[in-house]
């Protein structure tokens, strides 16, 4: 009796004494198609949960991701648009005095002075002024003579008598427009500087939400950003993983393969 006959002798002697195996209860590790390598039937089965819940959470984490990247984009052209906003507002919401006295000198009447029909210089009061100047200074005995024209400008003449008094004229209606003015500078001073603190005061409290706003959406984008790595990682370490014990199994069936390999020659 050989050394092969021999060692199958004792393994009949060792079955005999345990009971016959019944090769129908043994969970054996078949080939499974869809991964490329061996897998008993439970490790298939919990591989195949595994994955399903994999799977499921991957697909709902990518949802949220979109969810997020569509919200993230709204809210940042939002704010964008705020900032732009913000901005033309800091350049145009300063007051100045000049400003303001535009705005209530383009709401007074037009006064030309004429020299019959030349007109040598145009001046701007309230109505209620040159009606006041119409009736209690001019068209009376002895004084200049002005009237409405048709295109609602008033015009009044330098001569009186024939004469011209043009320079006390020009003194009198230009030294009322500077005192006019000067009385508004004086007046409104304060309240346009205190119009500019307010001003300066809520867009910079305005910029600090806009800040934080700013700071909240970067952290969120961060988040997102490490679950998207997250996620890619994860996917790369299953895939290589699947990779290597498929290569591994593949390279064991050929290493059993050449065990048993017939000889050449």
């Amino acid at each position: 009796m050989n050394r092969i006959e021999r060692a199958a002798s004792r393994a009949r002697v060792r079955r005999s004494g345990r009971g016959a195996v019944d090769i129908k209860t043994v969970d054996q590790a078949l080939y499974r198609d869809d991964l490329g390598f061996n897998m008993t039937e439970a490790d298939y089965k919990n591989y195949q949960e595994d994955e399903t819940a994999y799977q499921s959470a991957s697909a709902k984490s990518y949802g949220d991701l979109d969810t997020f990247n569509s919200q993230t984009a709204k809210a940042q052209g939002e704010l964008d648009s705020a900032y732009s906003t913000l901005n033309k507002l800091s350049k145009s919401s300063r007051v100045t005095l000049d400003s303001e006295w535009g705005k209530i000198n383009d709401g007074f009447e037009t006064l030309r002075i004429v020299n019959g029909v030349d007109v040598e210089a145009v001046y701007k009061l309230p109505k209620e002024a040159i009606n006041k100047l119409n009736t209690e200074g001019f068209n009376q005995e002895g004084s200049y003579t002005g009237h409405w024209m048709e295109d609602g400008i008033y015009n009044v003449d330098v001569n009186i008598d024939g004469e011209g008094y043009g320079k006390e004229l020009h003194e009198a209606i230009g030294g009322a427009v500077t005192k006019m003015k000067a009385d508004f500078y004086e007046t409104n001073a304060e309240a346009v500087a205190r119009a500019n603190k307010e001003s300066r005061s809520l867009i910079s409290s305005k910029r600090g939400e806009l800040n934080t706003v700013t700071n909240t959406l970067a952290s969120q984008q961060a988040d997102a950003d490490d679950l998207l790595f997250s996620l890619t990682s994860s996917a790369e370490a299953r895939d290589k993983e699947r990779d290597y014990l498929k290569t591994e199994y593949t390279e064991s069936k050929a290493h059993r393969q050449g065990l048993f390999a017939l000889p050449r020659g």
